[in-house]
């Protein structure tokens, strides 16, 4: 399994295709490697990332809540 993190785009070059050359090349490389899934996370208010991810065929994960904890 690889864990995609921190895809992010530049919000003046959003839409240019660059968000996609990025999920294939992780797919890519997930696939090299021997991977057999690929997973991410991003905000539930992010909807552009979203529409993203699932124009490409990523399905959401319904079954999980992500969790973490501030170290101070």
């Amino acid at each position: 399994i690889c864990i995609l993190n921190d895809l992010f785009v530049l919000p003046e070059i959003r839409g240019s295709g660059l968000g996609a050359a990025l999920l294939d090349k992780a797919e890519a490389f997930a696939k090299q490697t021997g991977a057999v899934r690929v997973s991410l996370q991003t905000a539930r208010t992010n909807h552009p990332a979203k529409r993203l991810y699932e124009a490409h065929g990523w399905a959401r994960n319904t079954t999980l809540d992500g969790y973490s904890k501030r170290l101070t």
